[in-house]
């Protein structure tokens, strides 16, 4: 089937792995590729990773919604204590049907052992939350993220009207409260455009 946005990262061993969207529909999971130099992959099981959680607090009933679920975008890092997580877009199981993107979180307790954790305290304002990531800059933590309006959802910010793109929150904690600034568009496009729709930060000369 289809393949979705994914992430790749160093493991503990020295080899390189693609964390994946597979499937997509009628079902979204995460599955796992490896390589020793980032041009030949091998999937490491033909079994996902991380499958979709189709319990609450996540949705469970999109199949019966009509509107197309969520369950992709991996992102794989290190909290400062040591512990290697996933983050991805997710939809929560209640609230407005507009309005209940959240970002999913999984522990790593190894490369093959994926458990969903709750998601991310984030403000349910978001019809989606895709391609998160979430880095530590200058003291704070930030999350970034793809999202546009839908199913009578408008988003609106002090600069621009009607905007799709990439936008922050920001936390003192990656496992704390994610605040909203006033204008958290970080690059898109407003009056229904989709000019920019993805962006991601990168490591250059040792500095983000």
């Amino acid at each position: 089937g289809r393949v979705g946005t994914g992430h790749t990262f160093q493991g503990g061993d020295g080899r390189f792995y693609m964390a994946y969207t597979g499937r997509i529909d009628p079902q979204e999971d995460v599955g796992l590729a490896v390589s020793d130099d980032l041009l030949n992959w091998q999937k490491v099981s033909d079994t996902p990773v991380w499958p979709q959680a189709l319990t609450a607090p996540y949705e469970t009933d999109f199949r019966e919604r009509g509107v197309p679920q969520a369950w992709r975008d991996p992102f794989v890092t290190v909290l400062p204590n040591g512990q290697r997580v996933a983050l991805l877009c997710a939809k929560r199981s209640d609230g407005p049907l507009a309005a209940r993107a959240c970002v999913a979180m999984a522990r790593l307790d190894d490369l093959a052992h994926w458990t969903t954790l709750p998601p991310l305290r984030t403000p349910p304002l978001f019809p989606t939350m895709e391609v998160p990531e979430i880095f530590e800059l200058d003291g704070r933590w930030w999350l970034t993220f793809n999202a546009n309006g839908g199913w009578g959802r408008r988003l609106d910010t002090p600069s621009r009207d009607i905007t799709g793109g990439t936008y922050y929150l920001v936390a003192d904690d990656p496992l704390g409260e994610w605040r909203m600034p006033e204008d958290c568009l970080l690059i898109g496009s407003g009056q229904g455009r989709r000019d920019a729709v993805v962006a991601r930060s990168v490591i250059f000369g040792g500095e983000r």
